[in-house]
């Protein structure tokens, strides 16, 4: 019976485990997703001032 109990709480524990891993991963990965958007996106990207156009114009 004791074994038992242990093989019980041997699984338990190692599906949490997984489960956490398994959710910081798919974090990780959409955090990931977010930069790479913000990264490479034309609405992103260095738009010179004003001034700048202008002194490039005269």
């Amino acid at each position: 019976m004791a074994w038992e109990l242990l093989a019980i709480w041997a699984i338990v524990a190692t599906t949490v485990l997984w489960f956490v891993r398994d959710e910081k991963r798919l974090r990780e990965e959409r955090l990931m997703a977010r930069a790479r958007h913000f990264a490479v996106a034309p609405a992103y990207r260095h738009q010179p001032s004003a001034a700048a156009r202008l002194a490039r114009l005269g």
